[in-house]
């Protein structure tokens, strides 16, 4: 979640039922979104132990959810398959269909020139449900500002996103064929993301330590954190793939420093507001992502482009990354908007390489006023995956930063998110639905033991 927040606290292993607001103390932003991530965690968790790891209740008033078919041959080419209305669980989440629907018109889909048209003839592919969740602010939905106030916004929201995919490249880990039995979320998250969850990539964080000082009454540098301000930074996969291949980029706001775009050139974007205060704004040198639904609902990063010079009015004009129009294909009515990153030295594509290391004393990455982050090497099918990210709360009061340790060092860990949920649906032979692996779940009641 990009959202413009103080830190997140919310730690599933640590068992907390509830958040208890006391008299006369402070609440914060993060006490509040820590009691909503207990609440979902508590009922996803119910759901799944008693539907499994996807399925709808056989007492679900639209049993036949998510069932997937062929349509009528009029309506075949342009809108592919057909998905019924109704519900599907899926690792708890709870998926609602509103209205019989197509894989073209899905309602969180946004086919674009890049999506692949449906095999044809009697090419064997499988049907899944992708499932996430999505950070929703006023940019994205209006309504959720109140213009009652003259201009700020808000609280934001979290979406949960259903998407209806094929998947064509059915092999097992040793290049042999998918069988029908064989299919399982597991087996999809391991084709897709290209890793299964043991070879998800894992960083440390650290405050730089001070330098040992040998002459008497001279004092060292200062270690630990020395930014003026509380930040929570965030360092987010941009490029995926393996170490040699996989690019990172950074923000110390979470990525929640954004301007919407209203009008646009090849080169040129004119832009709402140019940021709350100075330190939300864009200078010149800056690296910004030029980003709409389509790349976000698509999992896909941006164009990454630095800003040619400071502007002076909402009109930006953008440098050319990799000899590509960071502009093209983007559409007015999808929302589209500059997401800033914080990181000025990288890549040819605008991102920063991937260093990994486990040498305490080396090979950390940079990233401003003592802060540092380190990537652990893995396991040879280890993947970094566009949009993975890890958090990192910085804070003034005591120059450190909040992250475990395992002993005298940083703890090693996984990315925060986006974490994806999937679910088989059908597996087709053409326009011809094959074994179907959506589950009715008999909802019974067993006498007293």
């Amino acid at each position: 979640m990009h959202g413009d927040f103080s830190r997140v606290t919310f730690d599933a292993g640590q068992h907390y039922s509830s958040v208890r607001v006391q008299q006369g103390r402070a609440y914060l932003d993060a006490e509040a979104n820590e009691q909503a991530a207990i609440l979902v965690h508590s009922i996803r968790s119910a759901t799944r132990d008693l539907i499994g790891q996807h399925g709808v209740p056989s007492t679900a008033p639209t049993v036949d959810g998510f069932l997937v078919e062929a349509p009528p041959a009029a309506t075949a080419a342009a809108d592919g398959l057909s998905i019924r209305a109704g519900v599907y669980y899926v690792d708890g989440i709870r998926c609602e269909n509103a209205a019989p629907s197509t894989y073209f018109a899905q309602p969180d889909f946004f086919p674009d020139s890049r999506t692949e048209p449906l095999p044809t003839g009697t090419a064997r592919y499988l049907v899944y449900l992708d499932v996430w969740e999505r950070h929703v602010t006023h940019l994205d939905r209006a309504l959720l500002r109140e213009v009652a106030l003259g201009g700020p916004d808000g609280a934001s929201r979290t979406q949960i996103v259903w998407q209806v995919k094929v998947l064509e490249a059915l092999q097992k880990a040793d290049g042999t064929t998918l069988a029908d039995a064989d299919v399982t979320p597991v087996e999809i998250a391991r084709i897709v993301q290209g890793r299964l969850a043991a070879a998800r990539p894992m960083l440390r964080a650290r405050v730089k330590p001070g330098d040992v000082s040998t002459t008497p009454c001279v004092m060292p540098p200062s270690g630990g954190y020395r930014g003026r301000e509380n930040q929570l930074y965030r360092i987010e996969v941009h490029e995926g793939g393996d170490a040699r291949t996989a690019t990172v980029k950074w923000s110390r706001d979470n990525g929640s420093v954004v301007f919407p775009i209203t009008a646009f050139t090849a080169n040129t974007v004119t832009v709402a507001h140019l940021g709350l205060d100075r330190t939300r704004s864009i200078v010149e040198g800056d690296w910004v992502e030029v980003l709409d639904d389509v790349a976000i609902l698509h999992g896909r990063h941006g164009a990454l482009a630095r800003v040619q010079a400071a502007p002076d009015s909402r009109l930006i004009e953008l440098a050319n990354v990799g000899g590509a129009s960071p502009t093209a294909d983007l559409s007015l009515a999808r929302h589209p908007f500059l997401r800033r990153w914080d990181h000025r030295a990288g890549a040819a594509s605008g991102a920063m390489p991937i260093i990994e290391s486990t040498d305490p004393a080396k090979n950390w990455i940079d990233l401003e006023d003592g802060i540092q982050v380190q990537f652990q090497p893995g396991v040879p099918d280890q993947r970094y995956v566009t949009g993975d990210y890890w958090t990192i709360a910085a804070r003034t009061a005591t120059n450190a930063i909040e992250w475990p340790t395992d002993g005298a060092l940083p703890a090693w860990l996984p990315p925060t998110g986006i974490e994806h949920h999937y679910a088989p649906l059908v597996m087709m032979a053409g326009a011809t639905p094959g074994r179907r692996y959506r589950k009715v779940v008999q909802m019974t009641v067993l006498d007293q033991q």
